[in-house]
């Protein structure tokens, strides 16, 4: 076949692929850990959540993206903003003046076995800051798919384990850690 896949599957991505792939995640993504608890529920169980997100106006950069996530077996989530959305929340925000001109696409990848899989493969490309959160990501879903892949049955509670690993990542972009995380943490020693 011309494209090199066999049958459904995908072309399995080179190690130039994947590099572009973390040096575009670099310049214009992310990798979120963002803690949640519900709010006005005392005491409730806070909740941990990762992204890998790559925001871009050039759709022909996205599918490339798009080509790379398949090719890795890794589900995603392809979502768009238009322009006058984007528009709207910027002077929301009271920001300066931004001219957009056009729709902001926006690829992310949530699972936690997908995001371990590309966290993994991205991980010795990355130099920026964004190695330093990667690690962290990836020492939190080492950790977590462990208490799975051990018998783990329902819901598996967040430990003081999982909370410190959150903090030590906000530290790492350099925000204070949140309150309901801080108060968590207190909770638990």
């Amino acid at each position: 076949m011309k494209d090199g896949t066999i049958g459904n599957q995908q072309a399995i991505p080179s190690e130039a692929e994947i590099a572009w792939l973390a040096g575009l995640i670099e310049a214009d993504g992310s990798l979120v850990l963002e803690v949640r608890t519900r709010k006005g529920r005392e005491g409730s169980a806070p909740k941990i959540g990762l992204m890998v997100c790559i925001y871009n106006t050039d759709a022909l950069l996205i599918k490339q993206c798009l080509h790379v996530l398949r090719g890795l077996n890794t589900r995603y989530h392809l979502s768009e903003d238009t322009k006058e959305r984007l528009q709207a929340r910027h002077d929301a925000e009271g920001g300066q003046k931004l001219q957009v001109n056009r729709n902001m696409l926006r690829l992310k990848v949530s699972r936690f076995t997908d995001t371990f899989i590309l966290l993994k493969r991205l991980r010795p490309w990355l130099y920026g800051e964004k190695s330093a959160r990667a690690d962290i990501m990836l020492e939190y879903l080492e950790m977590r798919l462990e208490k799975m892949e051990a018998g783990a049955t329902g819901k598996i509670p967040i430990g003081s384990e999982e909370l410190n690993l959150a903090k030590k990542y906000f530290a790492t972009t350099g925000a204070k850690t949140p309150k309901h995380i801080r108060e968590v943490l207190n909770d638990c020693e």
